[in-house]
């Protein structure tokens, strides 16, 4: 599981975000920052994996991250 993503800034929107890591795979990720282009990046991501989808939600702090992940098992 992806868990932190670190490279250069591809696009970036306030909605998500594409980075190319040093192994030339671009990420995209929801980001609600806008982040500028050609900027290295590093960021905390929440990668949840379900049947029909993959999805990564990104994150300035892991604190962030753990909050997020603590509120989506709420019922």
């Amino acid at each position: 599981m992806i868990g932190f993503l670190q490279g250069q800034v591809l696009f970036s929107d306030g909605h998500e975000i594409i980075l190319l890591t040093s192994n030339g795979i671009g990420h995209q990720v929801y980001f609600n920052h806008v982040l500028a282009e050609g900027a290295v990046a590093s960021i905390f991501v929440s990668h949840i994996v379900k049947e029909s989808s993959e999805e990564m939600y990104g994150f300035q702090t892991l604190r962030e991250k753990k909050l997020f992940e603590m509120l989506i098992t709420v019922k």
